[in-house]
């Protein structure tokens, strides 16, 4: 993997972007999951609110 590094030359992206990236990436990762989840809830009890409302 090294070697395939050096081959690039100057065309190969650098390794601090590359890291930085991943980095911010795991970093909004458990947010964005956080946020699905609510999303998710937040259907679940409109879709009982519904349902409760017609039986009535």
């Amino acid at each position: 993997m090294a070697i395939e590094a050096v081959e690039a030359g100057y065309q190969a992206q650098s390794i601090l972007t590359n890291g930085f990236g991943i980095i911010a990436f795991m970093s909004v990762t458990p947010l964005i999951a956080v946020q699905i989840l609510g999303i998710c809830a937040m259907r679940g009890k409109t879709e009982e609110l519904v349902v409760n409302l017609s039986e009535k």
